[in-house]
């Protein structure tokens, strides 16, 4: 009974926080601590993202890693390199997935650029 009332309470809580910007998904090539190749970049905004792949990486909760990022060709946007703190990891058989924070300032201003990007094609479609 007490582990489904924790559970529930986190629910609850978690539910309660709210993004600070609208967030979107997009797939691109990345380059992070010995994980090279296909991601898909989930709830991505100026403050963070989620990556998912199925390729792993050393990655350590709380520390700081630069991180490269190719968007797809149809997103127009120069790559880009930003800093971010792994926020956490999750490892299940099929993938490999990680909350990571953006350490401002940023100073790759393409990042900003696809930020834009991926706002206005969502809003489009």
């Amino acid at each position: 009974m007490a582990l489904f009332k924790k559970k529930k309470e986190a629910a609850v809580s978690s539910a309660k926080e709210k993004p600070r910007a609208p967030r979107y998904e997009c797939k691109a090539y990345i380059r992070i601590n010995g994980l090279e190749g296909q991601a898909v970049l989930r709830n991505i905004s100026i403050g963070g993202f989620q990556m998912e792949s199925k390729i792993y990486a050393l990655l350590e909760e709380g520390r700081v890693y630069h991180i490269f990022v190719a968007p797809k060709d149809f997103a127009d946007v120069a790559s880009f390199e930003v800093n971010v703190e792994i926020r956490w990891v999750q490892i299940s058989i099929s993938s490999f997935t990680v909350g990571l924070a953006v350490i401002p300032p940023i100073l790759d201003k393409n990042f900003e650029k696809y930020i834009e990007y991926i706002t206005l094609y969502n809003r489009k479609g």
